[in-house]
C-alpha cells in the first residue's frame, strides 16, 4: 500500500487514474508529468533540509525584505534632503541676490558721491 502511495505521489492531483496510469513505473510517471515530478523533487527535497538549511534560508528571505525596506527607506529620505537642499539653495540664493543689489547700490551710491564732489571740486577752481 506505501508503495502505491508513493508512486501515485507521482501522478497530479486533477489526473484521473487509470489502470494504465497505476501500472506504470515511477520513472515512466515522470516522463509522462515531466513537471509534476519536479514539483514533487523540490517538495521531498524540502522535506530532506536540515534545520540549519530552513535557518538560512529564513535569514536570506529576511535580509532581503529588510534590504527592500532599507533601500526605500533610504530613497525617501533622499527625497526629502533634495527638497529641502534645494528650498535652501533658493532661500540663500534670494539673500545673495539681494546683497548684491545693495552692495551695487551702496556702490553708486558712493561713486556718485565721489563724482560730485570731484565736479563741485573743479567748480570751485
Amino acid at each position: 500500500v506505501r508503495k502505491a502511495e508513493e508512486k501515485m505521489r507521482h501522478v497530479p492531483p486533477d489526473e484521473v487514474v487509470t489502470p494504465e496510469i497505476a501500472c506504470k513505473s515511477v520513472e515512466e510517471l515522470a516522463k509522462l508529468f515531466p513537471a509534476h515530478h519536479r514539483s514533487i523533487l523540490e517538495e521531498q527535497e524540502r522535506e530532506r533540509a536540515s534545520p540549519a538549511t530552513l535557518v538560512e534560508q529564513e535569514a536570506g528571505a529576511l535580509r532581503e525584505a529588510l534590504k527592500q525596506s532599507a533601500e526605500k527607506e533610504l530613497a525617501s529620505w533622499k527625497q526629502g534632503m533634495d527638497r529641502e537642499i534645494q528650498a535652501r539653495m533658493k532661500s540663500l540664493s534670494a539673500k545673495f541676490d539681494m546683497a548684491i543689489q545693495a552692495a551695487v547700490q551702496n556702490f553708486t551710491r558712493v561713486v556718485r558721491n565721489e563724482f560730485k564732489k570731484q565736479r563741485d571740486s573743479r567748480a570751485e577752481l
